[in-house]
């Protein structure tokens, strides 16, 4: 083991919120976040590997999971035995999951449980801002249809947030994560939580429910 301290997961779909519960945790807590694409970023140096892992987290794929625990391994190597950790988005195969008992003792597995017609707007109603602020056509509408109501620029949605592309995503998620979330919940390590309310309230329900017992 590398690590003793206190360890969550943090399961959900895409535009569950779980970086921006991970951020809030970080802030507040001292977590540190583990993220495949925050490993990609530090640990990986080959140019052509980091195009297709990039390419491959883009389109919601699997990261190979030799791969995946190589890159957790070595950045867990470098924190502090008693380190506050959060993982998000890892594991999302039971294999992975295993994998990762094998360097840390998990505290909790958070699920971050949203309907997926939810999810789905989310995502693929995610406008941003060339200046950095984000948008959603379904939930937080600039003032005027394609403008940002701050910087009067055209606002864009990503290449890969299109409709087709994020069921394709959400799909893949709903067929491996229920193996993952029952691989928790047989350890009585599962905690779910209503992911279909404001950020403050997600964070509210995470401190009662995981943070008040660990």
């Amino acid at each position: 083991m590398i690590t003793t301290g206190t360890v969550l997961v943090l399961i959900g779909p895409q535009g569950s919120g779980k970086g921006t519960q991970a951020a809030l945790l970080a802030d507040r807590d001292g977590f540190c976040v583990v993220g495949m694409s925050d490993l990609l970023r530090t640990e990986v140096v080959n140019p052509t590997l980091k195009e297709r892992i990039t390419s491959e987290i883009q389109r919601g794929e699997l990261i190979d999971t030799d791969l995946s625990v190589h890159l957790i391994e070595q950045y867990l190597k470098r924190l502090s035995p008693d380190s506050k950790i959060i993982f998000d988005g890892f594991p999302r195969l039971v294999e992975q999951a295993r994998e990762l008992d094998a360097l840390v003792v998990v505290t909790k597995a958070v699920h971050i449980d949203v309907p997926y017609d939810v999810s789905l707007k989310r995502i693929a109603g995610r406008l941003m801002c060339p200046r950095g602020h984000v948008y959603n056509k379904y939930f937080v509408p600039p003032r005027r249809p394609g403008v940002c109501t701050v910087d009067d620029l055209p606002l864009h949605g990503r290449e890969d947030d299109t409709e087709t592309v994020v069921k394709t995503r959400i799909a893949l998620y709903q067929q491996v994560t229920t193996h993952v979330l029952a691989y928790y919940r047989a350890q009585g390590k599962l905690v779910t939580i209503n992911g279909n309310q404001s950020v403050f309230a997600v964070a509210h329900e995470i401190r009662e429910k995981v943070l008040a017992y660990v």
